[in-house]
């Protein structure tokens, strides 16, 4: 059996499925495609999902040059994902909570779909999640 895999953005390719039958939870379904083809399947939007949430973190926690200025605004003088203190003119995200993170700290989170500061539970920004169709080409009509 084959699958079309179709993103938010109407990219689809059509994959290998194996399916089984539980008894006792139902259909099963695997896909015949390792995790780097199924990454290469949907890195394209997965590549524009995240464009749209470095635009949005822009504009939410704009990347700044930590300074004597920033630090007063800032309730924290360390990145409570490293844990490394703050030197003058390293790049941080004042978050809309007023905690600070690096902005590696920050980016790497919001790749990782944390999207809330770590010290408050804040949001950090809205984000609407990647979300993947799988249907099956044959059942559906032309």
């Amino acid at each position: 059996m084959q699958v079309i895999i179709e993103t938010m953005e109407s990219e689809m390719r059509l994959v290998p499925v194996q399916v089984r039958i539980n008894p006792a939870s139902g259909p099963e379904f695997r896909l015949q495609a390792s995790s780097s083809e199924f990454m290469e399947m949907i890195w394209p939007a997965w590549r524009r999902k995240m464009g749209r949430d470095i635009a949005s973190l822009d504009v939410a926690a704009p990347q700044r040059r930590f300074c004597r200025a920033v630090a007063d605004r800032a309730s924290n003088t360390e990145c409570p994902v490293c844990l490394e203190p703050f030197r003058t003119n390293k790049r941080v995200r004042i978050l809309p909570c007023n905690h600070a993170m690096c902005d590696k700290c920050t980016i790497r989170s919001l790749s990782r779909d944390m999207l809330a500061c770590p010290m408050c539970r804040h949001p950090i920004i809205e984000s609407e999640p990647l979300t993947v169709f799988m249907f099956d080409p044959e059942s559906c009509p032309e």
